[in-house]
């Protein structure tokens, strides 16, 4: 049985949801980055607000805090790109992704601690040569067992990409503002900065974002 897990605001606020509890299946994805015109960011939020993948297992539009006119989707079912001309720079950058494990902590039945996820972290790893099965390891092993612990730490998804040998990456999403923090000061970025010397090329790429919209599927 599945049910769909639609959580649709402006950027940055919350609206409470029917929750569930999450089976994430889906093994491959795909992550475009998408720059809207300097005067269409408004409209490209719209556009998503509007037009969210109903058929999708998992989808979720970003918008990222330090570069407003910048989004990021993630798309477990590549149905092409949100690229209305009038709307986006040319060029949307896509790339395929092996979602390597996940993590959901929505729950039935919903309370205000599991609302939503309307803030998070896009974080990119590049792997030194040689290191790439260590990465996999810190992201899928030390990182994944700490994630249970964060109490506000609600979608959690670690990535490679395969087009790109030695990359990989975090998908975060938190109840609020307070729980992101609180990972960003805890064990699993903690481990991060003590693998960089070792394991990565150079640090890693931490982006907070907004979550635009999100619509998960789930087994239940």
């Amino acid at each position: 049985m599945t049910q769909d897990l639609n959580i649709l605001r402006p950027a940055g606020k919350c609206t409470n949801t029917s929750a569930i509890t999450s089976d994430i299946d889906t093994t491959m994805a795909v992550l475009t980055q998408l720059v809207a015109k300097p005067d269409q960011v408004d409209s490209v939020v719209d556009m998503f607000l509007a037009t969210y993948q109903r058929d999708h297992e998992i989808w979720i539009a970003l918008k990222h805090t330090d570069s407003p006119s910048k989004f990021t989707v993630f798309d477990a079912a590549d149905n092409g790109v949100h690229n209305a001309d009038e709307l986006l720079q040319p060029s949307p950058m896509t790339q395929s992704v092996k979602i390597m494990k996940s993590h959901s902590k929505v729950t039935i039945p919903n309370t205000e601690k599991t609302a939503g996820a309307p803030v998070g972290l896009v974080i990119f790893f590049k792997a030194k040569p040689g290191k790439a099965d260590a990465v996999r390891e810190l992201i899928s092993t030390t990182i994944f067992s700490v994630i249970a612990e964060e109490e506000k730490t609600l979608l959690w998804f670690g990535l490679e990409y395969p087009d790109t040998p030695g990359l990989f990456g975090v998908l975060d999403f938190f109840t609020d503002e307070e729980g992101r923090r609180f990972h960003v000061a805890g064990k699993a970025v903690q481990a991060v900065l003590a693998a960089t010397d070792e394991s990565l090329a150079e640090p890693a790429d931490f982006s907070e974002v907004d979550v635009v919209a999100t619509k998960i599927t789930v087994r239940v």
